[in-house]
């Protein structure tokens, strides 16, 4: 796995640095553009000096699309604002131009991002890095016309100096018939499943590869086992992976795999099994003070708890989980939890906790821009006024 994502990440990195593309286009199926996003986000992390503007929120029209990436330039220049403090006075604020709905979505766009370069230092050498990666495009007609647009091939564009644009491309639902303009190239990203259990397997077992990628890969592999119902397999290299992990103190690690152990009896519908190895789980995610286990945890056993009625217990895990979704970006988990805390309380009667968390759950709802959330928290609000 290590070595697929080194791959795909060095060719991302490289693109970053030459001077010949303003375009790369990250080919990929479905859902797999993810994994896009999160090797931009290594980059990121991992001591690049660019600015990086990602976007992987749902694509509903290019109206809505513009709107979300100026309030994101927004945020940028209330960034800089904060870390240029008396000398803001001379920075110049976002062009009222891109705030008006009523302007074409490529020229708000394009104004905002123009705007977002120049917040950088020219001497600097930072670029500003614009990633579109969309999970899902409801219009694709739309989003095909927004990116064709923005880059249409009339010379260099002035403002393609000091910025790289990234693209996605469904391999299942092609958007970009029309053709690429001559600034843009091309990568694959391909984590299908052949292809990673087959990256995987070597990985476990090369003897080149340390113990610690190894293990890493193991457990890879036993979540693919999961994922396609090979249970046993599954509960074997989980605790394969634990076994490794309490030999080298990796609390979170150890976590993680008995989460793992977990969810293969969930699956199964051992519900009070997989309950025994979440609990087991506690103290090790608690002493790592991993949010994505500490988070998988209070989802889960929220869960267990809402199906055997007992929702006291639910209420209490799914206020945890709400909490923790922030820490690891995840919108719709934050939505989600909220939502069923509300669930919890109407099964406990608690009527207005149950208001407020959904007044809660809308109020996130509308900020990650989850329109389909925002109608079903918004039905179950009236539903519950009613009932009262």
């Amino acid at each position: 796995m290590q070595t697929l994502i080194q791959k795909h990440r060095s060719a991302i990195e490289a693109f970053l640095e030459q001077r010949t593309h303003g375009v790369l286009v990250l080919r990929a199926a479905g859902e797999q553009i993810a994994y896009g996003m999160q090797i931009l986000r290594a980059i990121e992390t991992g001591g690049s000096p660019h600015l990086f503007l990602a976007f992987a929120h749902d694509f509903r029209s290019a109206t809505d699309w513009a709107s979300i990436v100026t309030e994101r330039v927004q945020a940028s220049e209330q960034a800089a604002r904060a870390e240029l403090g008396d000398k803001a006075k001379n920075l110049p604020g976002i062009p009222g131009l891109c705030l008006d709905t009523r302007q074409e979505p490529r020229l708000r766009i394009g104004q905002a991002l123009v705007y977002a370069r120049n917040l950088l230092q020219p001497a600097s050498g930072r670029k500003l890095v614009c990633a579109f990666l969309p999970v899902a495009i409801h219009d694709p007609d739309g989003y095909g016309w927004l990116t064709r647009d923005l880059m249409k091939p009339r010379g260099l564009p002035a403002w393609y100096h000091g910025m790289r644009f990234i693209l996605r491309e469904d391999t299942n639902a092609p958007m970009f018939a029309g053709g690429l303009p001559d600034l843009a190239q091309t990568h694959d990203i391909d984590f299908s499943p052949p292809v990673l259990q087959a990256a995987l397997e070597h990985e476990a077992m090369d003897p080149g590869s340390s113990r610690e990628q190894q293990a890493q890969a193991l457990f890879q592999l036993a979540s693919l086992d999961y994922a396609h119902g090979r249970h046993a397999d599954a509960v074997n290299r989980f605790m394969a992976v634990f076994a490794y992990y309490q030999e080298t103190g990796n609390t979170a690690m150890q976590s993680m795999a008995l989460i793992g152990v977990g969810d293969v009896h969930q699956l199964q519908g051992n519900l009070a099994e997989a309950r025994g190895w979440y609990e087991r789980a506690i103290p090790s995610a608690s002493e790592s003070g991993s949010f994505h286990a500490l988070y998988r945890l209070a989802r889960n056993l929220g869960q267990i708890a809402f199906q055997t009625h007992h929702f006291q217990d639910a209420e209490s895990y799914f206020d945890s989980a709400q909490k923790l979704a922030p820490h690891l970006y995840d919108a719709d988990g934050k939505v989600n939890s909220l939502e069923l805390r509300a669930l919890s309380q109407i099964q406990l009667a608690a009527h207005e906790r149950a208001r407020a968390s959904l007044s809660e759950a809308l109020e996130a709802a509308r900020q990650f821009h989850k329109h389909e959330d925002e109608e079903r928290i918004s039905a179950r609000i009236r539903e519950l006024t009613e009932v009262r």
